[in-house]
């Protein structure tokens, strides 16, 4: 972990972190951090553990189909006869959505409205579902592609017995939401996607997340393990929510934090929910491809949506 403190001339500072999400995940990281915060200002801190037996799979463990991993092939050894391939990064562009609780209302009611009271969605499976929707309307991705959500999922308390909040290493598993084509979503009443996500989430419970440790573990090279969707340059959506992670409790003797977020980076295709540092509401960041952030920002179905 790397940290990055800097000072401002009107006496408030900064504070940037970066890290390795094989250490540690979101949850994980600010419970840490807390915990550091605390015992700075002379405070007793919360309990952190870095206990992951609760977290090992085994090799001959029984585990089913996991499709939101995959396996990569070997990387061929490099021919010394042939120049290597430059890769070009494309301009992206990282925007941010304010959605009020007003807003969160509003659009919960209308997705909960078309399922009636059999089908019950969260207001974190609405918003991602307006943003896959419009993310993949924004790419003009066609119509007969098949596309997959992958989302994160804290495992924590998904398990039985459940892995202690105090946890500080990661606990984060990838959920995926498949079996559409680009025009079957962009076709879809937004409850309907929304009644999706939450299909995917339910799916992760302590049976399924077990499976998927077993399923690590039998794999020969871990370290050819990776995400069984694709959004970066491709036509996959990724979503993350940290509305729940204590970021404005973080206090080492001088105040909260006036604001938190996730610093611009050259992504695409991901999406990450932020609580408002106000408490009214949650701060959506998306990052594109730059003519497909020009698309997002001109999609009138989001702009009369928020």
């Amino acid at each position: 972990m790397r940290v990055q403190a800097t000072r401002f001339a009107c006496g408030g500072f900064s504070l940037g972190f970066a890290l390795s999400h094989n250490v540690t995940d979101g949850w994980g990281f600010f419970r840490w951090l807390n915990h550091w915060a605390q015992t700075a200002a002379g405070r007793e801190p919360h309990a952190v553990s870095c206990d992951r037996s609760l977290l090992y799979g085994r090799p001959d463990g029984p585990h089913g189909h996991h499709p939101e991993y995959k396996v990569n092939a070997p990387a061929p050894p490099p021919d010394p006869s042939k120049a290597p391939v430059a890769f070009a990064m494309p301009e992206t562009q990282q925007m941010t959505f304010k959605l009020t609780r007003s807003m969160l209302d509003a659009l919960k009611a209308e997705a909960q409205g078309h399922l009636g009271g059999d089908r019950t969605v969260s207001t974190n499976d609405v918003v991602t579902a307006l943003f896959w929707r419009a993310v993949t309307r924004a790419r003009g991705t066609p119509g007969e592609t098949p596309i997959k959500l992958g989302f994160a999922v804290n495992g924590r308390r998904r398990f039985t017995p459940p892995v202690p909040d105090s946890y500080v290493g990661a606990a984060t598993f990838y959920g995926l939401c498949d079996g559409v084509t680009a025009s079957e979503l962009v076709g879809m009443p937004l409850g309907e996607v929304a009644w999706q996500v939450r299909c995917a989430v339910n799916r992760m419970d302590d049976e399924h997340l077990r499976s998927a440790l077993n399923w690590v573990s039998a794999q020969a090279n871990k370290s050819l393990i990776a995400p069984g969707f694709n959004c970066f340059l491709a036509p996959d959506f990724s979503a993350s929510s940290w509305v729940t992670f204590p970021m404005y409790d973080v206090d080492f003797g001088f105040g909260k934090p006036t604001y938190a977020t996730v610093p611009n980076a050259k992504w695409d295709g991901f999406m990450v929910a932020l609580p408002s540092r106000l408490g009214d509401g949650v701060e959506v960041l998306i990052s594109l491809k730059t003519e497909h952030a020009t698309e997002l920002l001109k999609d009138s179905v989001l702009a009369q949506a928020i």
